[in-house]
């Protein structure tokens, strides 16, 4: 219950800014969680605008809660996946993006909504991702967006055979939280 409330009021404290993007190397900012397969974890992330229709991002990830995975027994009936939970690096993820924003295409209002999608390039492999952000004022919005693997590879991660690996950030995840500008 702590956790909800907790997650509702971020949430309404999230509404954090009300412009696109004004002008080169306006700078945002987010911090909110995300939520996939087996996991929910938190990011944060910085946005600096190179014009009017392109930003560039960075964003790092942390899956905090993770569901164990199942047994995986051998021929002799040796649990092959004794690990419970997910080691430091499978639940890390560090990214930077490359976003066209589509708002000014649209001749929508750019005060309030940013609508974005982009390419991904992060530890745990590329892929494209999609955007939206509402501003309930200039410096204080709400965003949403989503995230599609297209290679998936870990870098910093020596896979075993002698293990099960979860798939964080190797998958679709949903990213929810506030966007702000200092």
């Amino acid at each position: 219950m702590k956790k909800t409330i907790l997650l509702l009021c971020l949430l309404y404290a999230g509404n954090l800014f009300s412009q696109a993007w004004d002008e080169t190397f306006d700078a945002k900012y987010s911090i909110g969680a995300t939520i996939q397969n087996k996991g929910i974890g938190a990011e944060i992330g910085s946005e600096i605008g190179i014009s009017n229709y392109l930003s560039v991002a960075i964003n790092i990830g942390y899956v905090i809660k993770t569901e164990p995975l199942e047994p995986i027994y051998d021929a002799w009936g040796i649990n092959i996946n004794n690990s419970k939970n997910a080691d430091s690096f499978e639940k890390m993820n560090m990214a930077a993006s490359l976003n066209l924003h589509l708002t000014p295409f649209f001749k929508m209002d750019g005060e309030k909504i940013d609508m974005s999608v982009g390419g991904v390039v992060g530890i745990n492999g590329i892929g494209g991702q999609a955007g939206f952000k509402y501003y309930f004022s200039e410096n204080f919005g709400l965003y949403f967006s989503g995230y599609c693997p297209i290679v998936k590879k870990r870098f910093f991660i020596e896979e075993s055979s002698a293990r099960i690996y979860y798939d964080f950030y190797t998958q679709l995840v949903a990213s929810l939280g506030i966007s702000f500008s200092l």
